[in-house]
């Protein structure tokens, strides 16, 4: 209810049933006339009057107070009609802000025209099925009048909400819903959340009775404010309802107990809840003997948990124990470089290892390195040919550029090439056989050079 106008809420919600019709008198009665068309007997009239005189003490204070008006809800059947009429007699006009037939408040419906004999074979099967669920044939179970009530309540608080009722702050306001006994009952158990459990145990309130809803101080209501424990009792209510009646009456609306048992116990296993906190509780005492530092002195240390996990993995060992591995097993990738690859964090892969500087150069640098080095070979090489008479024919026979390391040569940054002589002159001054063997050599000295 939170959120709602408080200056428009009503002082009390007042749930009267009917008086008595001929339907309670006599069943046959349903054989041969619609349910909402039976009528009240003299005696029920008379129920309705003394109801009316006693509601209006109520919402009076006994005479005391005159800042209070009435606005009905009434069912549309004929009983719940009558009943309203013989009610009004004891209120003034002036007191009486209006009224409005609600249809979402009438009776469960038991199927059309009712046989006497089968309706009593029905309602026997309907205990041994329960009295919620149960749904007459072409009628209502609770259940089908519990979400037309349901409805209805929203309504009702839009009413509230808007004003619709066009009531004034300075008077208290009473909620007068003429009704049957099973909408009040469903009524009740919708507004206070109670469960079909609970719902199966309550008793129809007797011919035109009334159950008063009243305003607590905390900004709740609660029955327990107009009736006894006792009544209560009759009703059917449940120590643990009587308590939350009695607890709604003083409690803030913001502290409401929906920790009783039907919102918690009634749904989980207490044997379960019961264990788990027995261990909880169990744990607490070891804190308060131990002390939260002495349980942190016996876990390991982030090494220790480190290295037993290694232990386990091999392969997410740190570095240093992988550059072992690699050394008993000759592996032949980088030390601790299938670590990095397969570890945890994406961040360390591929990358070198930090303690061994000969491997923070990566293959392409090696590579590099080896390629200068051969390059470095041949320019000393060419620095220590034979004088050019040697050099003569060969390279007018062959195409120097095709023998390996030509390419070198032609490209190499050295500045030793910038003196060598021309072709030319080198077919003049060098013995072609003696170059071709020299040459050989070199060559195959060359390819020998690894890479």
């Amino acid at each position: 209810m939170t959120g709602h106008n408080e200056k428009c809420m009503p002082k009390r919600i007042i749930l009267v049933r009917h008086g008595e019709s001929q339907g309670n008198r006599d069943g046959a009665a349903y054989t041969i006339t619609p349910d909402y068309k039976i009528p009240l007997t003299p005696l029920g009239l008379q129920q309705s009057k003394n109801a009316g005189e006693k509601i209006r003490r109520v919402v009076s204070d006994d005479d005391r107070k005159v800042n209070w008006k009435v606005y009905f809800y009434v069912s549309p059947y004929e009983r719940t009609r009558a009943t309203l009429r013989e009610i009004g007699r004891s209120f003034c006009k002036k007191s009486v802000i209006g009224g409005r037939e609600e249809v979402r408040i009438r009776e469960q419906d038991f199927g059309n025209f009712q046989e006497s004999e089968s309706m009593k074979a029905i309602k026997k099967t309907r205990m041994r099925y329960g009295r919620f669920f149960y749904r007459f044939p072409e009628g209502e179970s609770a259940a089908d009048v519990f979400d037309r009530v349901s409805g209805f309540l929203e309504s009702l608080w839009r009413d509230i909400d808007m004003n619709r009722l066009h009531h004034n702050p300075s008077d208290d306001l009473n909620l007068i819903i003429v009704s049957h006994g099973l909408a009040s009952r469903v009524f009740l158990m919708r507004w206070f959340k109670w469960t079909v459990e609970q719902f199966e145990y309550l008793t129809n309130p007797g011919n035109a009775e009334f159950r008063v809803m009243q305003l607590g101080r905390g900004g709740d209501y609660s029955l327990a404010i107009h009736h006894s424990e006792e009544e209560m009792v009759e009703w059917g209510f449940s120590p643990e309802m009587i308590a939350n009646q009695q607890f709604r009456a003083h409690a803030c609306r913001d502290t409401l107990n929906y920790k009783s048992s039907w919102y918690l116990n009634s749904f989980f296993d207490q044997t379960g809840w019961n264990s788990r906190a027995k261990i909880e509780e169990e744990r607490l005492k070891r804190e308060l003997v131990n002390g939260p530092d002495k349980e942190v002195e016996n876990k390991p240390d982030e090494d220790g948990l480190e290295n037993r996990a290694n232990e386990e993995d091999p392969e997410n060992r740190p570095d240093k124990e992988v550059e072992t591995r690699a050394d008993e097993e000759n592996i032949e990738s980088k030390p601790g470089e299938e670590v990095l690859e397969n570890g945890p964090h994406e961040e360390f892969k591929n990358r070198p290892d930090e303690e061994d500087p000969e491997n923070k150069a990566d293959d392409e640098d090696l590579q590099n390195k080896q390629d200068e080095e051969i390059l470095e070979s041949r320019l000393e090489e060419v620095e220590n040919r034979p004088d050019e008479k040697d050099l003569g024919n060969r390279t007018g026979e062959e195409d120097v550029e095709n023998k390996p390391g030509a390419e070198v040569l032609e490209n190499g940054p050295g500045e030793e090439l910038e003196n060598i002589p021309d072709k030319e002159d080198l077919e003049n001054k060098v013995d072609p056989e003696d170059l071709e063997r020299r040459l050989d050599e070199k060559v195959e000295e060359l390819e020998n050079i690894p890479n």
